[in-house]
């Protein structure tokens, strides 16, 4: 048999960087420019470009680039590392025990990749001889209980299978280099691919797969190291505590001979350690723990603690022994509920460990640690309490964001969220409370296809999530968790008020957990995942160094995110041992710990653990509970509501008969609601030293809804609220309300510099900045805010060519209403001349109809819409308003074709006008400002009187009376709600001769002023859920009582009328 060289190149090809930095010498001879050329292409990932972290790099490795150039150009050294030996032992020892010998426990045995590990077969061999000779010992030293003798087969569990994800992707390469160079045997493709197998069997084939992959040889043989190791010591700590584990879980029967051991449960950590789960030969079954369980016992004590304090129903308490840097915990097994009061109780549970770890600081309860036993919901890994918060190099605006789900409910992990979603994928909710299986994974992973041939290969390929044990069941039965909303918050209320009553107590009880070790979540497990599974490619075990290339993806974030940069050489060296990375800190300490490595970062954390908890005691009031409470509604929301889910059938729960309505002080009442609503608004707001911002309910860019800091469009950010406070301020002088709005526009004007923005519509988009800025500029006299406002007109030019929505939300017809209000009050020819593009843009994207002219919207399918929002009555408002001041007669005759084809689809039945979008029924109508009869008659009603003839003007008539007849009694917001629909009897009241409007006007106004008074503002979202923004939410349904109050000093946002300079 070849003797392993340890000066064969290719075994100082799996020398790490660090290795390689601690062997050079003046004396090593290197290439110069083998060097230069690698170094350029390790300069060239877009990691480093434009900044400093190259630099960094290389102070953390304590090297120079020059001194790293010469490393990279060494070819050849000696490698006198241990592996390197056990490599060549391994082959001296050879025997002829196949992989299927060798294996013959193992429940891989039928995988059609089984025979891969033949090419490992000496490693494991060696270490299954390591593994014999360390249990001998055991037993030979000890008295080993019956029941732990012969399980050498039992600890090969897991083993196999995480080698085979390390060999697959370089053994099908070599598979197929092997098909197309013609050496296999066989008359089909799966001869052929047992003939592959067969070859893996062979010693001289073996070293040369080793001779390309040195990178793989020592990784399988490092990984199966640890295995070993890691055995031994569970087996010794199984042994050596038995007493105490049969003392401690009192077994109900002798538990019988340990017959399973299933590793893998969680992350490896720690040299490949993770947790075990024993089962025996009886059924019984128990946990251990490679961790000290220290905050795990102290957690259960503070449970008791609420149990005796009061808390219904009681928490379930587990039995735990801690030795110290292990321990073992009581198994707990996922069952169903039977009876409803047993759902009922586990929500309130639910509620309850919300508060708790809300109080807690706690993070990372994801679905994957609760298990639903029964009618008790079970934390099973309690690492992540205490937990500090990381700093960010960015301003207070962006850390603003960060801190609003910090420093709520939502950081707990429990209540839904989305993560991982952009446009190519739809995103996951993985929290405890929700993480339902069924859900597209939101990476591609390698899938094998063609399986057992030889043309088998490795496809990406989207998986579904397979649902844990973290949602009860009734009767084997899925519970939809919306249900249960009322008995989250009633648990979660419980908890808050038990800990306010006794906080004193629970400071001191707090100390208990000051010296306990809890983990530290420096990124999420998925990156380090990510990283490892792509380190497996063949292109990555050629050479370490292409290994720790890949690995210098962790740089990415250390821009952002400076102190990683203290840490990304400990977070490597974890990822080379296979492991997920854990860091440390105690609840007391400020400090971050690796333990692998000894890294120890004193002062890394501005405040401890601890001090975070007793710093949020200090925090809890009404308001606090008010907010949580909101979080804890609209987060749970989100699991019920669809991305298609129809939000224009949100109806108010009982309608008020207007003819019965009288109120005599409609004005002050108006106001006085609208206040009640900017006080809402004030206690859901969060604010820092510089900056506020808000949290909605959010459409994400894979269209799934969900609860996310606000933005930049005058839709539903944080424009739309700036503008209500501002107004609601300046008619109340409040200077309150006022501060909140010159806050919102200070966050507003720092979200501008780092978002990209590429829409250029009137409500998202640039138009609707526009639109604000130009408000608020004359509202508060602010000439910087009406340059702000020219600033942004000066950018639109190239985004017009681009517009592909065109429509009053987010296309260029929504940015010539922003900007022909800007004109009223600075009439500058340039803002002329940019709406005047936008104009002609809509002239070249009209596409002819049968009867006139329409625009395809992104929100219809296959036809132009009708309406004010996404269709004609929209484009045909925008059009007209440009002829009128432009003189241009195309825009005047593309504005009247466009109304002739929105008539072409006037229903006559209905007294109304089709609602077109591919979501709704065909035939059907809708009545709302966003699309039918109000939205159209705004439209109509503001059309130039040059251009307005008799036929439009009874369009109006016949929009104003389907309004009155159908459209109150819906949600209360402004897009397709109630106080978006009285806005055409408002406008209509100046415009028209209709003397009946003004007492109609009167009576709708005191039934929506009713049913706010009497209910809680409902507002356009799905299930009505409270959002803050504008054209559904609170800000909108304020705005739209400021205007029914004080018409002749609140304009039109629905029609995007400029300031009117009353005050």
């Amino acid at each position: 048999m070849k003797k392993v060289n340890s000066q064969d190149s290719a075994w100082f090809r799996a020398m790490l960087l660090q290795e390689r930095i601690a062997g050079v010498s003046e004396e090593v001879v290197y290439d110069t420019e083998l060097g230069l050329k690698r170094l350029r292409r390790w300069k060239s990932d877009s990691i480093w470009k434009s900044t400093d972290l190259f630099a960094q790099k290389l102070a953390t490795e304590g090297i120079s680039e020059e001194q790293f150039c010469r490393i990279l150009g060494q070819t050849v050294a000696p490698v006198s590392l241990t592996w390197v030996k056990e490599i060549d032992q391994a082959y001296k020892n050879l025997d002829d025990q196949d992989i299927a010998t060798l294996l013959s426990g193992s429940s891989l045995s039928t995988h059609p990749c089984f025979g891969f590990l033949n090419a490992i077969a000496p490693f494991l061999a060696q270490g299954m001889i390591k593994l014999k000779t360390g249990l001998n010992k055991i037993y030979n030293i000890q008295n080993l209980p019956d029941n732990l003798r012969d399980i050498q087969d039992v600890l090969l569990e897991g083993l196999p299978e995480n080698l085979l994800l390390m060999l697959n992707s370089t053994l099908i390469l070599e598979l197929n280099v092997a098909r197309l160079q013609g050496v296999l045997t066989g008359e089909n493709s799966q001869e052929r691919f047992s003939s592959f197998i067969q070859r893996l069997q062979n010693p001289q084939v073996q070293l040369a797969l080793w001779e390309e992959y040195p990178v793989l040889a020592r990784q399988v043989l490092e990984t199966i190291n640890r295995w070993v190791e890691n055995s031994l010591e569970f087996i010794q700590h199984l042994h050596q505590d038995w007493e105490k584990i049969c003392y401690q879980f009192q077994p109900p029967v002798n538990p019988g001979k340990l017959i399973k051991v299933k590793r893998g449960e969680g992350d490896s950590h720690n040299n490949g350690k993770s947790v075990i789960i024993l089962q025996f030969s009886s059924g019984w079954q128990l946990v251990y723990k490679p961790r000290s369980l220290a905050v795990d016992e102290h957690f259960q004590e503070l449970l008791s603690w609420l149990n005796a304090k009061g808390f219904k129903p009681n928490f379930q308490t587990l039995n735990i022994l801690n030795l110290h840097n292990y321990g073992w915990v009581e198994f707990v097994s996922s069952h169903p509920c039977f009876y409803q009061e047993e759902i009922n109780r586990f929500y309130q549970r639910q509620g309850g460990y919300l508060g708790l770890l809300y109080i807690l600081e706690a993070t990372d309860f994801h679905f994957e640690n609760l298990i639903a036993a029964g009618e008790h919901p079970i934390l099973i890994d309690l690492e992540s309490l205490f937990h500090p918060h990381s700093d960010s190099q960015t301003t207070a605006a962006d850390n603003l964001d960060r801190e609003m789900i910090a420093d709520s409910v939502l950081r707990v992990g429990l209540l839904p969220q989305i993560v991982w979603g952009n446009t190519q994928a739809a995103g996951i909710d993985m929290s405890g409370l929700g993480g339902a299986g069924g859900q597209l994974a939101p990476d591609k992973v390698p899938k094998l296809s063609q399986v057992g041939t030889d043309t088998m290969k490795i496809e990406r390929q989207q998986t579904v999530m397979v649902g844990s044990q973290n949602r009860p069941k009734l009767n084997q039965q899925e519970i939809n968790v919306w249900e249960y909303t009322e008995f989250v918050i009633d648990g979660f209320k419980r908890i808050y008020e038990i800990i306010l009553e006794h906080q004193q107590e629970l400071r001191e009880i707090l100390t208990q957990f000051a010296e306990d070790k809890v983990r530290v979540v420096m990124r999420p497990s998925r990156v380090y995942a990510l990283l490892l599974r792509e380190s497996y490619h063949p292109d990555f075990l050629r050479d370490a160094l292409e290994r720790d290339c890949l690995f210098d993806k962790l740089w990415i974030e250390a821009k952002q995110r400076p102190q990683l940069s203290q840490i990304i050489t400990a977070e490597q060296k974890a990822l080379w041992k296979s492991d997920i990375p854990l860091f440390t800190t105690y609840p007391h300490s400020r400090d971050l710990f690796h333990q692998n490595t000894k890294l120890h970062i004193p002062k890394f954390f501005h405040q401890s653990g601890i001090e975070l908890v007793h710093q949020r005691l200090t925090k809890l009031n009404q308001e606090d509970l008010e907010k949580q409470t909101w979080f804890i509604k609209t987060s749970l929301a989100t699991l019920q509501i669809s991305a298609n889910a129809d939000i224009h059938k949100i109806k108010l729960g009982q309608k008020t008969n207007i003819n019965k309505v009288e109120n005599q002080n409609l004005q002050s009442e108006l106001l006085a609601t609208a206040c009640k609503i900017a006080n809402r608004l004030q206690i859901l707001s969060y604010q820092n030293s510089e900056f506020i911002n808000w949290m909605g309910l959010t459409l994400t860019p894979s269209h799934q809804w969900t609860l996310a800091p606000l933005g930049t469009d005058l839709y539903a950010g944080i424009p739309g609220i700036a503008l209500f406070l501002a107004y609601i301020g300046q008619i109340t002088q409040n200077p309150t309300y006022t501060n909140l709005a010159k806050a919102a526009i200070k966050t507003l004007k720092h979200k501008l510099t780092t978002t990209s923005i590429k829409f250029i519509g009137a409500f998202s988009g640039w138009g609707g900045i526009i639109y604000t800025f130009t408000h608020l500029g004359i509202l508060w006299r602010e000439p910087d805010l009406i340059a702000d406002a020219y600033i942004l007109v000066e950018e639109l030019s190239p985004l017009i060519e681009q517009d592909q929505q065109l429509d009053i939300i987010a296309g260029a017809a929504g940015c010539i209403g922003s900007l022909l209000s800007f004109y009223n009050i600075f009439p500058n020819q340039y803002i002329l001349d940019i709406a005047i593009q936008c104009g002609q843009h809509l002239l070249t994207q009209a596409q002819n109809q049968n009867t006139g002219i329409g625009w395809q919207s992104p929100a219809g399918e296959n036809q132009p819409l009708t309406g004010f929002a996404h269709g004609a009555a929209g484009f045909a408002w925008a059009l007209s308003k440009l002829a009128v001041i432009t003189g241009n007669h195309e825009f005047e005759t593309a504005a009247i074709q466009a109304i002739n084809y929105e008539r072409s689809h006037f229903e006559p039945q209905e007294n109304n006008w089709l609602d077109l979008r591919q979501t709704n029924v065909k035939n059907s109508c809708m009545t709302a400002w966003c699309s039918g009869a109000p939205g159209i008659g705004l439209g109509r009603l503001d059309i130039p009187v040059d251009i307005l003839n008799q036929l439009m003007y009874k369009e109006t008539e016949t929009a104003i009376a389907t309004t009155i007849k159908q459209g109150f009694g819906n949600n209360h917001c402004l897009c397709h709600g109630d106080l978006g629909n009285i806005d055409l009897l408002i406008t209509a009241k100046t415009k028209l001769d209709y003397p009946e409007l003004e007492r109609e006007t009167a009576k709708i106004a005191s039934q929506i002023l009713n049913d706010l008074q009497t209910n809680n503002p409902l507002c356009g979202v799905p299930l009505g859920i409270e959002t803050p923004g504008l054209m559904t939410g609170l800000a909108g349904i304020g705005y739209g009582l400021l205007r029914l109050a004080y018409p002749e000093k609140i304009p039109s946002i629905l029609l995007l009328e400029p300031p009117k300079i009353l005050f």
